[in-house]
């Protein structure tokens, strides 16, 4: 009986303990990873990743740039171009006050990882903000509520038209992508579906009518008839359903954001006071003739990145998209991103090993 009782425990504690020395062993064998391990990630996962970088607009180095890939919040950039079209023509006013209670019935608890309160907090909103400030909100901190209030604001067609005007194609429409969020909790309210129902229903649906039930369930949000959804938001826990909910955001390639950034940047498509405005509302300028515009995503199963950088040495757009199916390698890839986009911009030695190690066509 003793000898069993033995066995039991041992058995236990192997079930117990072995997972956490292994979780231990992947967490210290990942933080020490660099972006010199994400470039090779990127070369061995062509399928995954896609990169594109251009200097004083000629291309530097291609790799897989015509994947269409989930741009995540990256899309948000589109917004923003909408945005300070709106007001170089004097449809939108940057002082405009709007009831910072109106913008935070658009804030879904849990789901923007604290984006939404730490800009509050950090710009120490109060009981008014103007749409200046819920522009930085969206770009500086990526909070879902400032991007739906501003979909709102703008209009699905003024956002969906700058796809147009700034010559991405290809590129799918943009909806209400925060709201598209109650979704799945309209599935199972409406339709009674349980979560093995409601990933499949999201996966088969009409990419218009998910669309369109995005912008729905936006509209329901703001007239205060979605209580009944916000009550069963957690619906959108389970992974395989955000699996699918990612396969119906907005759409596409690094060609088209590389190029859309050099483009902005370098071009007359923006005015030098259309140039400023983006630099206040992103906060990347720090000395004149030099400026830094970036915006990135990220996902359960992918991150996504734009960035324009202006300074002595000339001008660089990048953009690089890299999505995981099985989400762990994206936990230290996470950890090392931003220094991986950093040391391709600065480090023309790096600059130089991507290049070579990529292939890209130049």
């Amino acid at each position: 009986m003793k000898l069993l009782l033995l066995i039991i425990v041992g058995v236990l504690i192997l079930v117990i303990v072995t997972p956490i020395l292994m979780l231990y062993v992947v967490k210290k064998k990942n933080a020490s990873k660099t972006k010199e391990d994400l470039l090779t990630y990127i070369e061995y996962h062509p399928d995954a990743c896609s990169l594109t970088l251009l200097e004083n607009e000629s291309v530097l180095l291609t790799f897989n740039e015509e994947k269409e890939m989930p741009l995540a919040s990256t899309v948000k950039f589109i917004y923003l171009l909408t945005f300070i079209d709106g007001v170089r023509e004097k449809n939108v006013m940057l002082d405009e006050k709007v009831q910072v209670d109106n913008l935070d019935v658009l804030y879904f608890e849990n789901t923007d990882g604290g984006a939404h309160p730490r800009w509050k907090k950090e710009h120490d909103i109060g009981e008014e903000v103007t749409l200046f400030q819920i522009a930085q909100g969206m770009m500086q901190f990526s909070s879902n509520a400032c991007t739906d209030f501003l979909f709102h604001k703008l209009g699905s067609d003024k956002i969906n038209q700058s796809l147009t005007k700034y010559q991405l194609n290809p590129h799918s429409p943009i909806y209400a992508i925060s709201s598209a969020m109650l979704i799945p909790a309209y599935l199972k309210v409406e339709n009674g579906c349980n979560k093995k129902q409601i990933s499949q229903e999201i996966k088969e649906m009409d990419q218009i009518e998910f669309e369109s039930l995005a912008n729905t369930m936006l509209h329901d949000v703001l007239d205060g008839s979605a209580e009944k959804y916000l009550k069963e938001l957690s619906t959108i826990n389970d992974m395989t359903i955000q699996r699918v909910l990612m396969d119906k955001l907005p759409s596409s390639t690094t060609e088209q954001y590389a190029n859309l950034m050099m483009r902005i940047g370098e071009s007359d498509d923006l005015s030098d006071d259309d140039k400023d405005l983006m630099d206040r509302i992103l906060g990347g300028a720090s000395e004149i003739g030099k400026r830094r515009w970036f915006k990135g995503g990220s996902m359960a199963y992918t991150l996504t990145s734009a960035l324009y950088n202006k300074d002595d040495n000339g001008s660089v757009s990048l953009s690089v998209f890299v999505q995981d199916e099985n989400r762990y390698e994206l936990l230290w890839i996470r950890n090392v991103f931003h220094d991986f986009l950093k040391a391709i911009v600065e480090d023309t030695e790096f600059r130089q090993k991507t290049i070579d190690r990529l292939g890209g066509d130049s």
